[in-house]
């Protein structure tokens, strides 16, 4: 049986379930008995530039061509580690896929797909066909939701590159696999990106914050450890009236463990919070929160990136947090801008 694995798996495992439903026959044919050209498979995952990338656990089995390469992983591999999706063909899980990546990324790289996994969104930019048909069931059906899959909608009512949809992984998981293949190739990588990253995540821009904030200050970031995405509060009797529900989400919370004091992140996305409706809610149940006492901080994906707008917002958060920022040294804003260039630029690497 042949696994996928690698960006192949990543592209894979980034598909929403109604796109596997039109696929996977014709992926596993592809993969079959006596086909080792696997011409066509990297079209059928959307990667028609790529060599399908393969799993393999024996040297002897390695083996690259124009249309296929190959990754070892002579360890034994754990118990549901490859899930298979046909007769002849499986793919890696999320977590081992995660693992196989860790070889060519860094460990910033990686711990943002880690975000991605263990987060509830999904990048899947889909191809021109693939793109009119899920626009087709979208128009169909009210919910747009399909098998747990949320597309999220432009301002026009048309499908976007971001899916929400619940996590396809965990900390746990990606815990107990780096210990199963503790001699494994790349596992120093996933080891480091995994002390990066933080459960919950809704989108791209809130793992980029949420990296920006948590991570340690001698590789960058800012060393708020104390971060949870989408905290749950429930509202208060006067708060529910204010937002017309009763419980909210706030989409980054930090907290200083030493005072309790806590400030509240809102990533203000232009493209899921640029419609009137949503704009609204969003002002509600801000409004309710701040009325419980929560400081929120509305943070603009321009003040992410822009490092003087940045520092400005810290500045903010600091100070209610009760935290005294010591200014970086030249050697730490050396790092922050390598942080920065990947998160925001990494050559392209993470398609975000």
């Amino acid at each position: 049986m042949k696994t996928l694995c690698d960006i192949s798996a990543l592209r894979y495992h980034r598909m929403p379930p109604v796109i596997h439903e039109v696929i996977d026959e014709r992926l596993d044919q592809a993969l079959g008995p006596g086909n080792w050209s696997f011409e066509g498979v990297a079209e059928l995952l959307g990667l028609p530039k790529q060599p399908v990338h393969l799993l393999c656990t024996n040297q002897a089995a390695r083996r690259h061509t124009v249309h296929q390469k190959t990754q070892l992983i002579s360890a034994a591999l754990p118990f549901g580690s490859r899930w298979d999706f046909g007769s002849y063909s499986s793919v890696t899980s999320p977590a081992l896929t995660l693992f196989t990546l860790a070889s060519h990324l860094s460990v910033v790289q990686l711990a943002m797909l880690m975000h991605e996994f263990c987060g509830n969104f999904s990048v899947y930019r889909p191809t021109k066909q693939e793109r009119a048909y899920l626009q087709e069931l979208c128009s169909q059906e009210a919910s747009g939701d399909h098998g747990g899959w949320k597309p999220v909608l432009d301002a026009n009512g048309k499908i976007t590159d971001l899916w929400q949809r619940p996590a396809i992984s965990n900390i746990n998981e990606l815990e107990k696999l780096a210990n199963d293949l503790a001699r494994a190739k790349g596992r120093a990588t996933f080891i480091q990106a995994l002390r990066l990253t933080r459960e919950g995540a809704a989108s791209p821009f809130e793992a980029r914050t949420g990296i920006r904030l948590s991570t340690p200050r001698r590789l960058g970031g800012e060393g708020l450890s104390d971060l949870t995405f989408n905290a749950r509060i429930e509202l208060t009797d006067q708060a529910q009236l204010v937002a017309g529900q009763a419980k909210a989400y706030i989409d980054i919370v930090l907290r200083n463990p030493a005072s309790g004091d806590e400030v509240g992140i809102e990533c203000q996305s232009k493209l899921i919070h640029d419609r009137e409706e949503k704009a609204i809610a969003d002002a509600n149940r801000i409004t309710a929160l701040q009325s419980m006492g929560h400081t929120i901080v509305q943070l603009s994906y321009r003040n992410l990136e822009d490092q003087a707008a940045f520092e400005s917002v810290l500045s903010f958060i600091f100070k209610k947090l009760k935290i005294n920022r010591i200014p970086k040294s030249p050697s730490l804003l050396r790092k922050e801008r390598q942080l920065c260039y990947e998160l925001f630029e990494n050559g392209g690497a993470i398609d975000w």
